[in-house]
């Protein structure tokens, strides 16, 4: 696999999540901890220990930073593009190691479309 088949297919891998995520993306806020972290990025607040405290200000900066949609649709646009981020890694990753970028790809996607990782 050349190096320019291995940047489309991320390229491609990377559309493709954004657009499959994005369609299925929760419209408001959720109830449970996923709500939870939602409104603490709003106020810059602290979550149930552990907190994580990079989600929230990542979340924070994508509530400033974005000027359209809700707070909640904000935050859930991030994780959009985090989980898309995470498939491209996935595909690198294992394209890197196994040599074989369709390898790659079926990793990618076992892991980023998972109901484990979706939910």
């Amino acid at each position: 696999t050349t190096e320019l088949e291995t940047k489309l297919g991320a390229a491609a891998l990377f559309i493709l999540s954004c657009v499959i995520y994005f369609v299925t993306m929760f419209p408001g806020l959720p109830m449970g901890d996923s709500g939870e972290f939602m409104v603490t990025g709003v106020d810059f607040g602290v979550a149930h220990p552990p907190g994580y405290p990079l989600f929230t200000t990542m979340s924070y900066l994508a509530i400033k930073l974005i000027p359209f949609g809700t707070p909640a649709w904000r935050v859930s646009l991030l994780s959009v593009l985090f989980g898309a981020m995470f498939n491209v890694t996935v595909y690198y990753v294992v394209s890197l190691v196994g040599k074989n970028s369709v390898v790659g790809l079926m990793a990618a996607g076992w892991i980023g479309f998972s109901r484990l990782f979706w939910m």
